[in-house]
């Protein structure tokens, strides 16, 4: 329908680097899922807002949209948008410098795609998981190397930023973690993302 249309729109706007396009379209697209009540749509157009973000280097606000998209999709049988969310969240994660909580969302997603029998995108978090690992391993090198100098190296886990009460962008809907209720036959979209 029309909000699958205006999401993949969107997914194509940011693909072209054309950011306020995108989120033009995918803004658009949650406003559809609002009034429709369809919350499957909800978290996929959730997922593709998270993205954008996390591929605009806006880490914070990646991050709440995907915890918003997170706590929709639990609630629905379509585990492959949670994975899709997790996977979003894993990346954003360990771009924000929280590995632990990388490796966590990115077990989980694998986890996902693997009983759901998706094996393109299992790969494609195993790919994740093992640049997360490259990193993580890579931090520790540094800081074990510069452990005589006096530079401070920030490694493991430290808590994410916390939400703010509204998103930066003023024409943007407050992100509610479920009030509608709904499904529309959503095709699966993928994002190649590492």
């Amino acid at each position: 329908g029309e909000t699958n249309s205006l999401r993949s729109l969107g997914e194509l706007y940011t693909r072209l680097d054309k950011s306020d396009e995108a989120e033009n379209k995918l803004q658009a697209a949650l406003r559809l899922c609002d009034e429709t009540g369809n919350k499957l749509g909800k978290v996929l157009v959730l997922n593709s807002i998270g993205y954008l973000h996390y591929q605009t280097h806006q880490l914070d606000r990646a991050l709440c949209i995907l915890e918003s998209s997170r706590k929709i999709s639990v609630a629905l049988p379509y585990i492959v948008g949670r994975g899709d969310t997790l996977h979003y969240l894993g990346l954003v994660h360990k771009e924000s410098g929280r590995s632990e909580e990388a490796e966590a969302c990115l077990a989980d997603a694998l986890r996902i795609f693997t009983d759901a029998q998706h094996s393109y995108k299992a790969e494609v978090v195993r790919k994740s998981i093992d640049n997360v690992k490259i990193w993580a391993t890579e931090l520790e090198r540094k800081t074990s190397e510069s452990s005589n100098e006096t530079v401070t190296i920030i490694t493991g886990s430290h808590p994410p930023p916390l939400c703010p009460a509204s998103l930066p962008r003023s024409d943007s809907p407050h992100i509610d973690a479920g009030e509608h209720s709904g499904s529309e036959d959503e095709s699966e979209e993928w994002h190649s993302a590492a």
